[in-house]
């Protein structure tokens, strides 16, 4: 592994993914209500987030407040520090202190509770996300106003000296539907490095595309649309001319950014041809793609290996032909041995194949390869 591969892969963290499809779900410093819900229709399905409403003991439906930006960097930090305690299941301890400095934020000032505020929402404030949550045993399930997902449980453990707090240790645990997928390996890699140091609105762009342009070098979207598909639901984002105006802004901090799989080199804004919105055109540079110096025998050696471990089906084997191909040997078969340790330890409740699909993709975007894969392995799999 080059210099340059060991520092991409030390900065990215493994975030739970339908939290990295749907970061409109946060909202941004702007935003007044109380509550929030966002619809987003694909083909003939309207699929809904309702964030912030729950009922009073009376039955009375009430709002509580809406999840924010700064509160979605405080998540994936939390995703950062769970992975490097070994990924457990139970309760992880960790400090403000050591929030902080996953997050590259310097200590001091008013961060203290600005870090407990935030780590308060993420515990308190509930989401029914109906319809499409992802699911990997279950597939696509709804999460309804009966048993919303709040995103952890948080415990506070403060130590204070004369009446002033010298230490604030905090306990956090997962929702069990955001866990079981952290550890099915249904996650979407992110820069923390980037994030941590992008504006409200340039963070939500940023996360947008990095998820789109997975697969893509480049990607157009009219501003009307773009500002949707983000939750940037504010009126004075009607009008093109704000639209325009936030964008150029984003488009200072954005251009020369990495994303998980390449330098996001250019954004640009065109009128469209209507003259009445601009397009938005965004260009990737991917990160050099080895070329696979196997032979034949050895991508046999590499698919009959794969099979024996996680079994045959007919699809599965065309996607094992193209991880043969495209990854190398060493990695793939860390992955299976990953796979085997997962299965042993009980942390597999759907299929080894789904989780192997899903992990090799994780541990190749860590190391800026492209498998190669048109399609998602979800779709590629037999998962039994």
């Amino acid at each position: 592994m080059t210099n340059a591969e060991h520092r991409r892969e030390s900065e990215l963290t493994r975030s739970e993914l339908n939290t990295q499809k749907w970061v409109c779900l946060f909202a941004t410093k702007n935003y007044r209500g109380r509550s929030r819900e966002l619809a987003r229709r694909v083909g003939n399905h309207v699929f809904k987030i309702v964030v912030g409403k729950q009922f009073d003991g009376d039955g009375r439906e009430i709002e509580v407040g809406v999840l924010k930006v700064p509160a979605y960097k405080v998540l994936v930090a939390l995703f950062h520090i769970w992975e490097s305690r070994g990924k457990p299941l139970d309760w992880v301890t960790s400090s403000l202190y050591e929030l902080a400095d996953v997050m590259d934020r310097r200590w001091g000032g008013s961060l203290a509770k600005e870090l407990k505020d935030q780590l308060r929402s993420l515990r308190d404030i509930p989401i029914q996300w109906i319809g499409f949550f992802y699911r990997g045993e279950d597939r696509y399930i709804s999460i309804l106003e009966d048993q919303p997902l709040r995103f952890i449980k948080v415990k506070f453990l403060t130590t204070k000296k004369a009446g002033r707090e010298i230490e604030c240790r905090f306990m956090f645990k997962f929702d069990e539907r955001i866990l079981e997928n952290l550890l099915l390996g249904y996650t979407k890699p992110v820069r923390l490095d980037v994030i941590s140091k992008l504006s409200e609105i340039a963070t939500l762009v940023y996360c947008h595309v990095d998820v789109v342009m997975a697969d893509k070098t480049e990607y157009t979207r009219r501003s009307r649309e773009l500002f949707e598909d983000l939750g940037l639901t504010s009126k004075r984002y009607k009008y093109p001319s704000w639209r325009k105006a936030a964008l150029e802004r984003v488009i200072e901090e954005l251009v020369g950014k990495p994303l998980t799989t390449g330098i996001l080199t250019d954004i640009s804004l065109r009128p469209t041809k209507d003259r009445k919105d601009f397009n938005v055109r965004f260009v990737k540079e991917p990160f050099r793609r080895p070329v696979s110096q196997k032979s034949d025998a050895e991508v046999r050696e590499l698919v009959e290996e794969m099979e024996r471990v996680l079994g045959v089906g007919d699809k599965n084997r065309g996607f094992y032909i193209t991880i043969a191909r495209n990854c190398p040997a060493e990695l793939i078969r860390a992955a299976l041995k990953d796979t085997v340790e997962e299965e042993r330890s009980g942390r597999i409740t759907g299929s080894k194949a789904q989780f192997f699909g899903y992990w090799i993709q994780y541990l190749a975007a860590k190391r800026g390869i492209d498998l190669g894969l048109k399609s998602s392995f979800g779709e590629l799999l037999d998962t039994g």
